[in-house]
């Protein structure tokens, strides 16, 4: 996998929730789960690409986080409500199934109720002024 940056919004996304890294599920430990339809309870991810053709309602995107990347099918309601989802932009799902497209290849299956919140890529983190 490409070197990639984890933004400010990944990092507001782990701050936001009060968990660190190893407490939501890596894409990696995702792709080494027992084949078939499975849900994982917590996973951040950072979009790498989205498309949406004009036939189609749904989208797919490329999304990662530290250890790998996976396909993601967004269901057309939350691409309506979160409109700007690009490059960048942070998911934090919830409840999320992941199924198998074939032997070798395995997506997310992101819909409303999976979504905890989609944070923009220009999120900045909150600093705290020096008191000193």
């Amino acid at each position: 996998m490409p070197n990639r940056i984890v933004n400010d919004a990944y990092e507001v996304a782990l701050d936001g929730l009060d968990v660190g890294k190893e407490s939501g599920l890596e894409i990696d430990k995702v792709n080494k789960i027992k084949r078939g339809i499975q849900r994982v309870n917590l996973l951040i991810v950072i979009v790498d690409w989205v498309s949406r053709r004009r036939l189609d309602k749904d989208a797919v995107a490329c999304v990662y986080d530290e250890s790998g990347e996976i396909r993601a099918h967004i269901h057309e309601s939350i691409m309506e409500e979160y409109s700007d989802i690009r490059h960048g932009s942070v998911m934090v799902l919830k409840r999320i199934a992941i199924l198998d497209i074939d032997e070798k290849e395995r997506c997310l299956n992101v819909h409303p109720n999976n979504v905890v919140t989609i944070l923009p890529p220009e999120t900045k983190r909150r600093t705290t002024p020096s008191l000193i």
